[in-house]
């Protein structure tokens, strides 16, 4: 590839760095793929957040849509002097007037192309022609190498990364009945207090599923519920923030289960080949449809645990009990493992996203090559 200039920019939507991380997992991606590709960052970052350790631009904003941002602080001559800039993964709503600004800064460069890569589940939308995600119309998601990590302690570890307080109780339930005759004690490290606290009361209100306590851990404290007279300890480790690279070393340690929210976590947790449960919001919902849609077709066996963890009126116990049902049965993990194996064989958005840039970039050094394909696929069609 001819020597260019590409900038990947990102609107980080508070509260989260999810945003943030899928723009440092595609310019990992392009590093890997065209080493000689002049790849900078310029992101957008609330004030309030912590800013990680990575070669970015940043731009602080102040309100959660952005409108706070002056003009004069977005790097305006950066983003000029790219031969491509791709955004990805959230639509910023001022782009029109970012791209009308980009006209007037002097540069000897033509205008920069400018493409964009939208998030998991956001097909049909308007402003995302392309997306990621599972749907048959999406480019797929991120897969990338999950470091592997030997167990800190002899303890059943698990990482619980949960949203809502109903995920947190249908994570918990599924993993304490699916465990109910192992004899070792459990940890689970999660990271939301509130719906944790909501949640202890309810689960543990009368001896069951072979506990004898349950430990929780927050900061300094130390809080001990006993339950029985004997039986195994559950400790429950608040954490209230990780580096993503502890993030991943705790999902590597996971024995049993991996909670997440169907974002970039669970490409993740398809990436390190993991058991996982989904805890969607709203917007993520159609998500976790597609997995289930290829999971009936590819891996009959995964699809049922998948289709618990989409909300409906079935009982949320009745959930929990045959979720850990299927957790305990060992033809579950299997084919939940078989299933990860398709989506980062067949489901990967590593290749797309290599592709887009280089077509790209073509386009930009010899115009007449995106003439000639436009009116190729003209009289194709």
């Amino acid at each position: 590839m001819e020597k260019s200039n590409v900038v990947l920019f990102t609107w980080v939507i508070p509260p989260g760095l999810g945003d943030l991380q899928a723009q440092l997992n595609a310019a990992e991606i392009l590093r890997k793929a065209h080493p000689d590709l002049e790849i900078k960052l310029v992101t957008l970052i609330h004030k309030e957040a912590s800013l990680p350790h990575h070669p970015c631009h940043f731009v602080r904003f102040t309100g959660l849509k952005n409108e706070e941002i002056e003009a004069e602080n977005m790097p305006l001559a950066l983003l000029r002097e790219a031969d491509l800039i791709l955004q990805i993964p959230t639509y910023y709503p001022r782009t029109q007037e970012l791209l009308d600004l980009l006209q007037e800064v002097p540069s000897h460069k033509p205008v920069p192309k400018y493409e964009f890569l939208g998030e998991y589940g956001w097909t049909g939308q308007p402003n995302f022609p392309r997306c990621m995600g599972l749907n048959p119309c999406e480019s797929g998601i991120f897969i990338k190498q999950v470091p592997k990590c030997k167990p800190a302690s002899k303890n059943r570890f698990n990482l619980a990364y949960t949203r809502t307080q109903q995920g947190g109780y249908l994570y918990l339930y599924s993993l304490l009945k699916a465990l109910e005759f192992d004899q070792r004690d459990i940890d689970v490290a999660f990271f939301d207090m509130k719906h944790m606290l909501e949640n202890v009361p309810v689960l543990f209100s009368s001896p069951r599923w072979g506990l004898k306590a349950v430990h929780l851990f927050f900061k300094d404290y130390f809080t001990e519920i006993p339950l029985a007279s004997e039986g195994k300890i559950l400790r429950l480790y608040h954490k209230e923030k990780l580096s993503h690279e502890e993030f991943l070393k705790y999902l590597s340690q996971t024995e049993d289960l991996f909670g997440c929210t169907g974002d970039g976590s669970i490409s993740e947790a398809i990436s390190a080949g993991c058991m996982y449960f989904i805890d969607p919001l709203h917007h993520k919902i159609a998500f976790v449809k597609d997995l289930l849609a290829i999971a009936k077709t590819r891996t009959p066996e995964a699809a049922e645990w998948i289709e618990l963890m989409i909300p409906s009126d079935l009982p949320i116990d009745e959930r929990g009990e045959r979720m850990g049902e299927l957790l305990a049965d060992s033809k579950t993990k299997e084919a939940m493992q078989r299933l990860s194996q398709i989506i980062c064989q067949e489901y990967s958005v590593n290749d797309f996203l290599c592709d887009l840039v280089t077509r790209t970039l073509r386009y930009a050094k010899h115009p007449e090559l995106e003439f000639l394909d436009a009116r190729s696929l003209i009289n194709k069609g």
